[in-house]
């Protein structure tokens, strides 16, 4: 049952991934080696189940085949998963002797050779031990010439696929980009090496074995310590790769904390938008709940929301007096703000006074500001991030009426 148990841990979150990322499949070359390997891990961990290593072998009448398509499997996930960490990793110049093993004639040839070396040495095996329902394949060859040949070529090819994979995640992991990205390909080659050491573990296992003494560990020991280094190498893996994944939740988090962020500021200036933009202002009628939960077109609410504001603040810079600014600046700092906290401040409250003297009908000012009323940027989500910040200060009414005791006695700063 322990057995069924462990092999589920492992298929669960690879079947995860392969139907995770088969919208992937037309992207990119790299793409479809990383799914490709996935569903090669998926089927050897599926393998491993009682109840499909039974039907197999009744099926085809083959005691080795379960065994041999298992070691088929990870043999070709682990050349595929070379093949996706030497296209992420910075290519060096000269390029190492090492380095071109993983390039795809060399890895091809390697993938032919080993899968028929697996295949041609099986019946060399011993028979595996039977536990329960359950067949233990690996440690029935511990001390096994035949066996230890049989699987010689899956244990070193995969190894130095996992070995180079390792060195190759570590370099994308160190390459400069996002932090999310780094961490992600961290935790990917925290599972390359977690497989690197399964099989270093399970070759100085065999080997030891052929010098014809007992076993150093018991069996049960053998089972925990390579069940977990592959549970390790199988998360790591699945986790670290879906860097993707993880950005889209995390753009999802900051779009949505922007909304609500822009929420007061988008409501108080859309006053100011031509007649028809404020019946579409309203007849969207988003609650602050609807904004809270629903996720659908958010993106495009956000955008159209930031969209409004800076439409709404460009009528509303003829009612900002040109020194307004520069002493809104001044008394944010005397506040106690710095930085981009006191700028945003000080246009958050040059925006409300413009409003409150354009919602009276006073005149617009006689000597107009010639500084935009809102700092934006080429990049959407810049902005985006700005206005949510001065959106901030604009509903922080003890600091608005703060700046507004002091505005009268300073110079622009």
């Amino acid at each position: 049952m322990i057995h069924d148990f462990i092999a589920l841990l492992m298929a669960v979150p690879l079947w995860t991934a392969v139907i995770w990322r088969s919208k992937s499949l037309l992207n990119t070359r790299g793409q479809r080696s990383l799914w490709c390997c996935f569903l090669f891990l998926a089927i050897g961990a599926t393998l491993r189940l009682a109840a499909i290593e039974t039907w197999v072998i009744d099926v085809t009448g083959v005691e080795e085949v379960v065994s041999v398509s298992k070691h088929v499997a990870i043999i070709m996930a682990g050349l595929l998963m070379l093949r996706w960490c030497d296209a992420s990793a910075p290519d060096p110049e000269p390029t190492p002797m090492w380095r071109k093993l993983a390039h795809d004639r060399p890895r091809n040839i390697l993938a032919i050779i080993a899968v028929t070396l697996a295949i041609a040495t099986a019946p060399l095996a011993s028979p595996s031990i039977l536990e329960g329902e359950h067949r233990v394949f690996l440690e029935a060859q511990y001390g096994h010439a035949g066996g230890t040949l049989s699987l010689a070529a899956y244990i070193v090819v995969s190894g130095a696929s996992m070995y180079m994979s390792g060195y190759l995640s570590t370099m994308a992991a160190r390459k400069d980009g996002k932090r999310l990205l780094k961490i992600c390909m961290t935790i990917f080659t925290t599972g390359c090496w977690s497989g690197a050491a399964y099989f270093t573990f399970v070759g100085v296992y065999l080997a030891y074995g052929l010098t014809g003494a007992s076993a150093p560990l018991s069996l049960s020991l053998v089972q925990v310590i390579g069940n977990l280094l592959q549970l390790v190498c199988i998360v790591a893996l699945a986790v670290g790769s879906s860097v993707r994944g993880f950005d889209n939740v995390m753009n999802l988090r900051r779009y949505r904390r922007w909304l609500i962020q822009l929420r007061p500021l988008w409501l108080d200036l859309a006053s100011v938008l031509p007649p028809d933009a404020i019946v579409k202002v309203l007849n969207e009628g988003t609650s602050l709940a609807h904004d809270r939960r629903s996720l659908r077109g958010l993106y495009n609410r956000l955008d159209q929301r930031t969209l409004d504001i800076t439409d709404s603040a460009v009528p509303l810079a003829t009612w900002i007096e040109a020194k307004l600014p520069g002493r809104a600046l001044a008394a944010s700092k005397l506040e106690g703000l710095r930085g981009d906290n006191a700028q945003a401040a000080a246009e958050a409250f040059a925006l409300r006074i413009a409003r409150e003297q354009y919602v009276h009908q006073q005149d617009p000012s006689e000597t107009p500001s010639e500084v935009a009323p809102l700092t934006l940027s080429n990049d959407p989500e810049e902005t985006h991030a700005w206005l949510a910040r001065v959106s901030y200060y604009y509903q922080q009414d003890e600091l608005m009426d703060a700046i507004a005791d002091r505005i009268d006695a300073l110079e622009p700063a």
